[in-house]
């Protein structure tokens, strides 16, 4: 790890005032601790009773002794589900903190307290009563209560995209905004396990000023002690710079209170053992404010769930508190509660202090040498991909229900439809972003709830889509016709020459030309467009066909042609004959299989147990260039007997190598006009399938599709898909929540763990003899390593007998059946980084079935006014994606977000794109002011001086709204429309 640890000094002063930061712990479980004492020296506390020899204090830089001055931050980290459902929870747990706090502090103006999830806090509120109410107010009023972080909750760093980390902290920033008057400033990232480089950056670009962190490796966290870094400035991204660094702070240990004062567990201070206690809690003061260059030491007072009886708390706090500084000058200490803005604005004013400067992520995070975090990467695969789809349905649900709003006015689209109806979706998917959600460490029924509640949001957000359809389609439509999804359904009651209509939604902002699937239980279907034109389509059998699981034996794929931001509506037609296309075998065939399209051809042979494929690029500009791959299902073996097992959260297998599954017993070839696919069988039990499509763009046709389809897995198994290629020298880049990549450090032979990084969209292998790339786009957040040259892996699947001690004390018994896709795209250097920047959000967010209509004798039967439609006055550059365009919940649908982001990176070589912000949406609109990230102030309303990079301005002379679309950039405005009726 210390390999990537490129701590600089920067020369740049801490002095600004106002700078704010704020801390809130959680516990690490049952703690493996090997003989050989591999944690963290400095992570042990040493008791020790009777006076001290001399006052603590700190040495500073200069030789000067100084007084230590400490601050006490209370809070409470209150986990949105883990080892209860959320709801059990906040019933349980979150409502007595939140009620026994609000009145302890009422007792003792010195108090204080740090709110941090607002998925509990708000739901407190809702709750309190009047006189609740009202000390709330006045705790953020006269600064005993802040507010930091406070996105909807505390989300996980390595599985959830960065536009999904910005919704859920929309969602939970605008809550203490609209209710309180309150915007926070800080961030309190202290529980996922290990730190993305992009939050700092989106926190930088929320306006906070500064953060708090906790969860890095051991051995980082240790060089940090030992040379003062425990505080630096982050620079996430390197595409945006100075612009978006962020001040952060380390905790020393945990976030947890010193061992010994957590005071709902531990013994309480009384007049009689004040003085022992308060000598050892200033022995454990001085050792941690070794890590740190100021005087200034932060100390976390609290632990998951904890306050539920805040008086035992603050009781003995104040005690201690009275005690050290009615004793300062002996113990050489002061002392007071503290929240994190206050502790900051002290450190603000220590500006003769210079601070490292750190890039770079926290992956992969370790608490011990054999202890690596890298399974949750992975953990509850079909999980991670609900929540991929529900981001992008969110999207077409949101950006088409405020062009209805625009169309028939506001007033009257809130009469059919509230616009409160988007916010049970909107809180479920916040929620899953939660870091024991979309991590997969939860109980396995706390899983299912986190299921559920998605299931329960459904008609809401289906009332919604089908009241925006029935406005822009116009004619026939009606919003109880669009309601339901059951193609299959509809379709079985038609005789020969009956249709049903279907609208596919794309919510991108460029056009799209692909191949789109729907899943059937009959084969003699054909598809129209609005013409009546035939449209080049297919009919084969499913991947797997497993009724009880709800999933239909037949896939109708077909050629779509979509606008931007828009929908076309097509007709599925029963046939007069069967049109599937059946597979053959081709286990023993004599010649490789060829399959190939306008952009490549594929020449596969299959073998034991891998696919061998040529691939040669036919439209490449120095002229045919020709590859070779092999695909293959491998497994890893779970360790499960020793201290240390695999688990929900840790990767940790038996052996340093994989296994490749058993012997292909079946290989068969399926071919027809819109792809073609060879299809391996592990025992029918586990599928590996290479599909290559023959219609769609020319990107679209470059790429080649890995499908898996596993089985029930057995126990202690962990299954990848693993790549070799034939680059040489590469290295393997990832990408940090589908935003920006990171080179990774090379594999060097150490135990395979250490080497897995998350990938949440994207990954490439990168020749650094000629720049020839392979990139890797994901259908949800894995696991992914190169463990050798040429070769990458992507852990789709595992299944664990035991715990691994971190808590959630429960093995990972994930029997479910997964179907996954690996999308592969080989080009050159810096037009692979403009081609794969582009192709991984089109990947991300694919088209949607958005509504099915009625079933007809014909289509003449039910007819639309608009069977094609785009909101946009135009498409946008290739360079610039629509981020956002949703409507305020509580604005009636009269106003809203936009976002537009530039998805290059600085070194794709690519100009920067001038954008008129006020010329996108095809409806009247104005704009205000540009907003912070989450649309809460104006982006001049944050001034961080200290940073600031003032040579970057993205704004144009004399027009504030047509901006400089810099690499990586994102710019957001809150929209009203022009007709507010």
């Amino acid at each position: 790890m210390t390999a990537r640890f490129p701590l600089v000094l920067l020369l740049a002063l801490l002095g600004v005032a106002g700078l704010l930061l704020a801390p809130l712990p959680r516990a690490l479980g049952a703690l493996y601790v090997p003989q050989s004492s591999l944690l963290s020296s400095s992570a042990r506390v040493v008791h020790q009773d009777g006076p001290l020899s001399g006052p603590v204090g700190k040495v500073l830089s200069s030789g000067e002794r100084v007084p230590l001055e400490v601050w006490v931050v209370p809070h409470s980290h209150d986990d949105v589900g883990w080892r209860m459902t959320a709801d059990e929870y906040y019933v349980q747990q979150v409502k007595k903190i939140y009620d026994t706090t609000v009145d302890a502090l009422s007792r003792n103006p010195s108090r204080k307290f740090i709110v941090v999830e607002m998925a509990f806090f708000s739901r407190w509120y809702r709750e309190a009563t009047d006189a609740q109410r009202k000390l709330v107010h006045s705790f953020v009023a006269n600064g005993q209560m802040e507010f930091i972080l406070a996105g909807w909750v505390m989300s996980d760093n390595a599985n959830p995209t960065y536009s999904a980390n910005i919704d859920q902290m929309t969602e939970g920033l605008q809550w203490p905004y609209e209710t309180l008057g309150v915007v926070p400033v800080t961030s309190w990232n202290i529980d996922p396990f290990g730190l993305s480089a992009v939050y700092p950056t989106l926190f930088a670009k929320m306006g906070f000023k500064g953060g708090v962190i906790n969860r890095i490796t051991y051995s980082d966290k240790d060089l940090f002690k030992a040379t003062q870094h425990m505080e630096f400035v982050w620079r996430g991204s390197k595409s945006l710079g100075a612009e978006v660094e962020l001040f952060t702070h380390v905790l020393s240990d945990h976030y947890s209170s010193p061992s010994g004062f957590d005071f709902e567990r531990d013994q309480p201070i009384t007049p009689h053992n004040v003085a022992s206690k308060a000598n050892t809690l200033v022995r454990e003061f001085a050792r941690r404010a070794a890590g740190y260059r100021t005087q200034h030491l932060l100390i976390p007072a609290g632990d998951d769930f904890r306050y539920q009886n805040a008086h035992a708390q603050f009781d003995s706090w104040d005690l201690l508190i009275d005690y050290i500084n009615a004793n300062s000058e002996q113990l050489g200490v002061r002392i007071r509660y503290s929240t994190l803005s206050d502790y900051f604005e002290a450190l603000a004013r220590e500006t003769a202090v210079t601070w490292p400067l750190f890039t770079g992520d926290f992956y992969p995070y370790a608490d011990n040498e054999l202890s690596w975090w890298t399974g949750y990467f992975t953990s509850y695969p079909q999980f991670k991909r609900l929540v991929r789809t529900t981001e992008g349905e969110m999207r077409a649900v949101d950006m088409l229900s405020q062009a209805a709003a625009a169309q028939v006015g506001p007033a009257r689209f809130q009469h059919q439809v509230p616009s409160t109806h988007v916010s049970p979706l909107r809180q479920a998917h916040a929620v899953a972003q939660h870091h024991d959600a979309v991590t997969g460490t939860s109980k396995a029924y706390v899983m299912e709830d986190y299921v559920q509640a998605f299931a329960e949001a459904e008609p809401s957000t289906r009332r919604v889509f089908a009241n925006t359809l029935a406005v822009l389609l116009g004619g026939d439509a009606t919003p109880a016709q669009l309601m339901d999804l059951d193609l299959a359904g509809r379709l079985d009651r038609l005789a020969p020459g009956g249709v049903v209509p279907v609208v596919i939604a794309n919510s991108l902002a460029w056009p799209r030309h692909t191949v789109h699937t729907l899943p059937l239980d009959r084969s003699d279907v054909v598809v129209r467009d609005a013409d009546g034109a035939l449209v080049p389509s297919q009919v084969i059998p499913a991947l797997f066909d497993e009724p009880s699981l709800g999933r239909l034996p037949y896939e109708l794929a077909f050629e779509a042609r979509l606008p931007a931001a828009g929908y076309r509506v097509y007709f599925v037609e029963i046939a007069p004959l069967d049109q599937v296309s059946e597979p053959r075998s081709v286990l023993n065939a004599d010649t490789p299989l060829t399959l190939r399209n306008e952009a490549i051809s594929l020449a596969v042979t299959p073998g034991q147990r891998n696919l061998a494929i040529v691939q040669t690029d036919l439209l490449g500009t120095a002229g045919q260039t020709v590859s070779k791959f092999a695909a293959e299902l491998r497994f890893y073996r779970s360790v499960s007997t020793q201290q240390q097992n695999s688990g929900a959260y840790i990767f940790r297998p038996m052996e340093d190598i994989h296994l490749p599954l058993d012997r292909y017993t079946e290989v068969t070839l399926v071919e027809g006009p819109v792809f073609s696919e060879v299809r391996a069988f592990h025992n029918r039990e586990h599928v590996l399938a290479l599909r290559l499509h023959h219609v769609g763009s020319v990107a679209d046709q470059a790429q080649v599709h890995v499908d898996s389809r596993l089985g029930e897995i057995p126990y202690n198994t962990e299954v990848v898909v693993h790549i070799a290629t034939d680059l040489a020298d590469t290295v393997f880049i990832s990408d940090n929540n589908a935003l920006e990549m990171h080179a990774r450090r090379p594999y060097d032979g150490s135990a395979p763990q250490k080497h897995f990084y998350p990938i949440v969209s994207q990954a490439v292998l990168r020749s650094e003899a000629d720049g020839t790339s392979v990139a890797f786009l994901t259908d949800r957040a894995v696991a992914g390593a190169s463990l050798g040259p040429g070769a990458a892996e992507f852990m789709l699947h595992r299944r664990c007998s035991r715990d691994d001690g971190r808590g959630v004390a429960e093995a990972l018994n994930d029997r479910s059946v997964i179907r996954s896709r690996l999308t592969m795209h080989r080009t050159g250097n810096v037009s692979m980084d403009r081609t794969r920047a582009q192709l991984n959000i089109i990947n991300m967010f694919p088209p949607l079935l958005a509504a099915c209509g009625p079933a007809a004798a014909n289509a003449t039967v039910w007819e639309v006014d608009t069977p094609v439609f785009s909101m946009l006055q135009a498409p946008l550059p290739d360079s610039v994606h629509l981020l956002t365009v949703k409507a305020d919940a509580s604005a009636h649908w009269r106003t809203g977000l936009l976002r537009l982001q530039n998805i290059f990176e600085v070194d794709a070589g690519l100009p920067e794109e001038v954008i008129d912000a006020t010329q996108v949406l095809d409806f009247g609109y104005s704009l205000s002011e540009e907003l912070d990230l989450c649309g809460i102030n104006t982006a001049d309303h944050y001034v961080r001086p200290q940073w600031a990079d003032d040579s970057g301005s993205v704004h144009v002379a004399q027009n504030p709204l047509s901006v400089l679309m810099r690499p990586m950039d994102i710019r957001t405005w809150r929209y009203k429309l022009s007709n507010p009726y």
